[in-house]
């Protein structure tokens, strides 16, 4: 299912927003910034669901990509 004009948009402002957050994440992991971009957004908004108050969501979807990413099986180069 395509995502909607809309959300596209939503998606590409959180992404410029957090995007220092992610380029960092991608390179302390060593992963490419596109693959940890979608794990970011994809945790902050499962997060975003379920807050009733949004003061630590940012640092909660890093904790949880750095998880994440930490359990994530290595591609061969």
């Amino acid at each position: 299912m395509a995502d909607s004009p809309d959300l596209l948009v939503i998606k590409s402002s959180v992404a410029k927003e957090h995007s220092a957050t992610i380029h960092q994440l991608a390179a302390a992991a060593n992963w490419p910034v596109p693959v940890v971009e979608e794990i970011y957004l994809h945790q902050r908004s499962l997060l975003e669901k379920e807050a009733t108050i949004d003061t630590y969501v940012d640092l909660l979807a890093e904790r949880k990509v750095r998880e994440t990413l930490r359990h994530m099986p290595r591609r061969p180069s």
